[in-house]
């Protein structure tokens, strides 16, 4: 890997805050007719008769502001939850004392910073999801359900195989789009090589802390911003309806599936990419199990 590069990193990051913030406004405006919809009764929602009963649901982040209603919706329709926590409580509540507002595990844009070698972006929107899946892989049946929360702000297929931590360049824009294909790449590869039934959804641009750096949070309204209930809608359809029995590898929008970009289905970046997060989780868990097993 080439040394970190100024006119590198400068243009990298011009280049990734235009482009996230062009798709967002795109994706905004997508969502604003989307919300209208909904909203006047024009657009109907999930058929709540076809979602399942009598099921286990672990939510990581279930307090949160999606997780909480998806929580919810689980609990209405006779499930049973357990919210997820790595840590003992008493550690869990020494730590978030000491991060004020942030209390999941979901960051947006954020400034470069490196944990143990780990880029936070990439370690928070998706190493640590590997790591949860690799800890409980031999509870997975062929009938489990996996659900990752990812974004459209993938769509530019941004991915720096060679430098995914940013040693070289960084733009914290850039480095959110890569966390997000990165979990596409995966799901795409898990569905061909497990029997899992793994998938990922986008909810929906939601007011919660996952923004607090972002520029636009401030100035949009209700009209474009969704409900934590509304946010929730696409997970949960994910989770518990019956139209998704045997649905694996997709990519889901506003409860359907969609085009994702095109990255996400390439066999060779997929690979790559486990090969790198079996070496980056190796001080943790062995990864690679996941596929050996299944």
């Amino acid at each position: 890997m080439k040394e970190y590069s100024y006119v590198y990193d400068i243009s990298l990051k011009i280049y990734g805050f235009f482009v996230v913030y062009m798709l967002a406004l795109y994706e905004l405006i997508v969502q604003y007719i989307w919300l209208f919809r909904y909203r006047t009764g024009l657009l109907a929602g999930p058929d709540n008769s076809l979602y399942l009963k009598d099921q286990t649901l672990l939510i990581t982040g279930g307090v949160g502001t999606i997780g909480r209603e998806v929580t919810r919706k689980a609990l209405e329709h006779d499930n049973r939850v357990i919210i997820f926590d790595i840590l003992p409580q008493r550690e869990a509540f020494k730590i978030l004392a000491t991060l004020g507002e942030t209390k999941k595990a979901g960051i947006m844009h954020a400034p470069y910073k490196l944990y143990e070698g780990l880029e936070s972006q990439l370690l928070v929107s998706y190493l640590s999801h590997c790591l949860i899946l690799s800890e409980f892989h031999s509870y997975l049946s062929p009938s489990t359900r996996v659900v990752f929360v990812s974004s459209v702000c993938h769509k530019p297929g941004f991915v720096q195989l060679d430098d995914l931590n940013g040693r070289r360049a960084y733009s914290s824009h850039l480095w959110y789009v890569q966390a997000k294909m990165c979990q596409l790449l995966l799901v795409a590869y898990l569905a061909t090589k497990t029997r899992i039934h793994v998938n990922a959804v986008h909810p929906g641009v939601v007011e919660g802390t996952l923004y607090k750096h972002v520029l636009f949070r401030n100035v949009l309204g209700p009209f474009y911003i969704m409900t934590p209930a509304e946010g929730a809608l696409c997970p949960s359809f994910a989770c518990l309806s019956s139209e998704m029995k045997g649905v694996r590898g997709q990519y889901l929008e506003f409860c359907r599936s969609v085009t994702p970009n095109k990255l996400m289905y390439d066999p060779i970046m997929q690979e790559k990419l486990f090969e790198k997060t079996v070496d980056f989780l190796k001080p943790y868990t062995d990864f690679a199990k996941l596929i050996h097993t299944q």
